[in-house]
């Protein structure tokens, strides 16, 4: 197996490691423990957002001329702002031959020119279509793939398309010959999958962790599924992928993604994400990339950029992309750069969309490096050809890891990023950003202000909600990590309550927790781990489930068992799970210590089988509880603790 020397420290010798990794697993995963997630008093500093105004640089290690007051927006002119304009309109009305024309005329005006997409030759797609038959286990999980697994990603079809409440998930598997990417479907909200679509490397590539990203776009009939990976050649050089797979006929197409000036030699493109204008437009959509850019490997004089890419006919059959860059300083590239960097700083950007109150559209991204706290961001307001304005998160604390999503739709404004934060020492917590007038301001605060440390976070946006965020991410306890899932409006984060999702061991070097959601309202929660080592990739549903739909196993349990919930401690959600040997009339009741009754989780009547309850205490100051069964002749008692 082949070592990356990679671009950043975390990467080096990450392949030799993995064999370690799923060893270890195999034994950490067996051990109990206990999660105590109590929240502290922690003081929010008050939200500072800067301003550059400066025309000579944008590097941000020598920032110059900042301002807390917004500059104007670069101007533009009368006759870009009429063909805008007219843009729009035949977007929304679905004139794909008028859009095209006009954005033809867009294109000339800015100089920018639609190149034919490269297929990738080192990838083969293929269709699968084979159901799988894992069986729902502990803590509401359910395993969808195995194997060693670099990264993962999910999505959900939206209620306007077909197949609603869809939840695509992929993986990418580590292959002693050449990886695979694998992309399973759900349509029963994760309860069982089939293995819809995987493509390959032809030869010895291997995927990078963390880096994979899904799109869902529809055009008004069929859903169409983008992605774009990070991978490394044989020589160990970062590369960006891209891959678009139609739904309805099972078609693949492979790309690579090499911008203008490309040297196969020194420059790395990694970290590529996706986004697109699917919510509010449906077959003149566009889709937005981004990806870091590092230009001097091997060196000591790294300069890091974020480089750019737009698609104007995401359904066409010869699928085109423009690579023009918003910046043309030192070199292109959206807008932010970092100059002389060492070979080991991770640059994470990440790029997103949304309408402005006047009916522009707007892309968005974040630029964030480690060890410098700041958050950066710049935006466009026609589709990527200038930068139209730029502001700094001035952020005091160390953090990485900066990811941001906006809700989309029709005047929608409603926007979140999420980062790991150290609050001191190894105290790091899960923090965010949120703003709901499209970035004018960002509202910080914590996701998990307890003291442990967390590893990895990860957010998303369900499409056209208000307001409305989940979040997934590893947090450590005295003992083991755990991975851990909250959602709903940031700051009240209810909707679920922060829960611990995943037995103890969870992975956090290659594929980390990634948030997705579930569509039909109420315990709408889903997301996805690996245990330590990424052996494999696990879907956890219905967290907040409190009837009896949480079947644990497919063996018929041969005798009555309340056993004692997980974790214990807990703050603020726990497991309780039982057993019955036959169909019975089953009460689940949380009792205070002084007898009265707190929660009815379970009244009606079970099969024979075993069952996993999640118990949410948000609204319960800390204390004992009790937790009674009743079913047929049988009665049990026992206690928990709950501690905030």
């Amino acid at each position: 197996m082949k070592t990356s020397t990679g671009i950043i420290t975390e990467f080096t010798n990450c392949f030799a490691i993995r064999k370690y990794l799923f060893l270890a697993a195999a034994i950490i995963f067996t051990f109990s423990g206990t999660g105590i997630f109590a929240q502290s008093n922690k003081p929010v500093p008050p939200s500072k957002i800067l301003y550059s105004t400066s025309s000579n640089t944008n590097d941000s290690r020598n920032l110059e001329n900042l301002s807390l007051t917004a500059p104007e927006d670069i101007p533009v002119s009368a006759e870009k702002i009429q063909l805008l304009k007219d843009l729009k309109t035949a977007r929304l009305s679905n004139n794909t031959s008028e859009s095209r024309r006009i954005q033809s005329l867009l294109n000339q005006t800015d100089g920018a020119e639609e190149v034919t997409l490269t297929e990738n030759p080192d990838v083969v797609g293929r269709y699968v279509g084979t159901p799988s038959e894992n069986g729902l286990g502990d803590f509401q999980n359910i395993p969808i793939m195995y194997g060693g697994l670099w990264s993962s990603a999910t999505q959900t079809n939206s209620p306007v398309m077909p197949n609603a409440g869809r939840i695509w998930v992929a993986g990418t598997q580590y292959s002693v010959n050449g990886d695979t990417c694998r992309i399973y479907y759900s349509d029963n909200g994760g309860l069982s999958w089939t293995f819809g679509y995987s493509f390959y490397f032809v030869v010895n590539m291997d995927f990078r962790p963390g880096e994979l990203d899904l799109e869902l776009c529809y055009d008004g009939g069929v859903v169409w599924i983008y992605g774009v990976a990070g991978y490394n050649d044989a020589t160990g050089r970062a590369i960006s992928t891209m891959f678009r797979i139609n739904t309805s006929t099972g078609g693949f197409n492979g790309y690579l993604l090499n911008w203008p000036g490309y040297a196969t030699t020194t420059n790395f493109y990694y970290n590529p994400r996706i986004t697109s204008d699917n919510t509010v437009y449906t077959s003149s959509t566009f889709l937005y990339l981004s990806t870091s850019f590092d230009s001097a490997y091997g060196s000591s004089q790294h300069m890091n950029r974020q480089k750019f890419a737009r698609i104007q006919q995401p359904f066409a059959v010869t699928n085109t992309i423009i690579f023009a860059q918003p910046s043309t300083f030192n070199n292109g590239g959206f807008y932010w750069n970092t100059s002389g960097l060492a070979a080991d700083k991770y640059l994470w950007t990440d790029i997103a969309y949304y309408e402005t109150p006047t009916g522009g559209d707007r892309i968005m991204t974040t630029y964030s490096v480690y060890n410098n706290p700041n958050i950066f961001l710049a935006w466009s307001d026609d589709f990527g050809a200038t930068v139209s304005g730029n502001s700094i998160i001035n952020e005091l604390n160390v953090n990485f890891g900066a990811k941001m999503v906006f809700n989309g739709g029709s005047n929608n404004q409603n926007g979140l990023i999420a980062y790991v934060r150290q609050f001191s020492g190894t105290d790091w917590d899960p923090y965010y950003r949120n703003t709901t007038d499209g970035g004018t301001t960002w509202n910080p605060g914590f996701i998990d202000g307890s003291n442990d440390r967390a590893r990895s976070v990860d957010i998303i946006a369900p499409r056209n909600a208000v307001n409305i965020f989940k979040v997934g991410y590893v947090q450590d306890s005295s003992t083991y990590n755990f991975a851990h899932y909250t959602g709903g409006v940031p700051g009240a984060w209810q909707a679920p309550g922060r829960l611990v999702i995943s037995p103890i061991g969870v992975d956090t070097t290659f594929t980390k927790v990634i948030a997705g959601f579930r569509n039909g309202g109420g315990d709408d929660c889903f997301a996805l781990y690996s245990p330590a080592g990424g052996f494999q990739v696990n879907a956890s549903i219905k967290c907040q489930t409190t009837v009896g739909t949480g079947e644990t196993g497919n063996e018929v349990p041969s005798a009555y068992e309340l056993k004692q919930n997980y974790p214990n401690p807990f703050n603020p959600a726990t497991d309780i799970r039982f057993s019955i040997p036959v169909n019975s009339m089953v009460k689940l009741t949380v009792y205070d210590a002084a007898g009265r009754v707190v929660k009815e989780l379970v009244n009606s009547e079970l099969s024979a089988g075993s069952y996993n309850i999640s118990f949410n205490a948000e609204n319960l100051a800390s204390a004992v509880y009790f937790y009674r069964l009743d079913a047929g002749e049988f009665s049990a008692i026992k206690k928990m603790v709950l501690i905030k």
